[in-house]
């Protein structure tokens, strides 16, 4: 069973992507809570918060495991403040 998240990387629900990679698909939520509401979802699914071991290249434990999810790299970050 596929969730909401899973089917908007699917492409079977549309988003306003700002970006994609191999590992992570950011986009804007439909109901923001800020004036730059940015979601950051993992491209393959982790089911639980203990399933951080099969996430290739994470090293951190939680409850750090949850600063990985909202790492950004700087470029993207600096264009989202601008936008």
């Amino acid at each position: 069973m596929s969730n909401i998240f899973e089917k908007i990387i699917a492409g079977e629900i549309p988003a306003d992507i700002v970006h994609r990679d191999e590992e992570i698909v950011a986009f804007r939520d439909i109901n923001p809570a800020a004036p730059v509401h940015i979601l950051i979802v993992p491209v393959k699914p982790i089911p639980t918060v203990d399933d951080y071991r099969d996430v290739p290249g994470l090293e951190v434990r939680p409850p750090d495991v949850v600063r990985y999810f909202v790492r950004a790299r700087p470029d993207l970050l600096a264009r989202f403040v601008t936008e």
